[in-house]
């Protein structure tokens, strides 16, 4: 996602994420009235909190493979500043989620194996 042109007065670029088919983010852009961005920050984005864009793209969690690869984009993206770090926090717990779900589906598998091959043997 492109960043906001902006350059601070200390020359710092603004980090911000810029709106789609702006230039710049929320703050800075100056489409936007003071009014609106006073009556935004004001209801602190509730608004937005529904959805959340990331640079995550699709993603598969089929195995416990996956959800590492997951959790290594994941902390890299954030750590990078390209993720927010609720998303992360999030994500990671839905990453434990799935993985006790993996790891309890593969358990629950053996355990069929295990039980059809003492079944299958002579009992002596």
């Amino acid at each position: 996602m492109p960043k906001c042109r902006l350059i601070k007065e200390n020359g710092e670029r603004c980090c911000s994420n810029a709106m789609k088919g702006s230039q710049f983010c929320y703050r800075h852009n100056p489409a936007i009235s003071e009014e609106e961005k006073r009556v935004a920050s004001s209801r602190g984005g509730v608004s937005n909190r529904s959805r959340v864009d990331t640079p995550l793209g699709e993603v598969k969690l089929d195995s416990v493979g996956d959800v590492l690869r997951l959790l290594e984009l994941v902390t890299r993206e954030m750590l990078n500043g390209r993720l927010d770090q609720r998303v992360a926090s999030t994500t990671g717990y839905l990453m434990n989620v799935s993985l006790r779900a993996l790891e309890s589906d593969d358990l629950e598998k053996r355990l069929e194996r295990l039980e059809e091959t003492l079944s299958i043997k002579p009992a002596v």
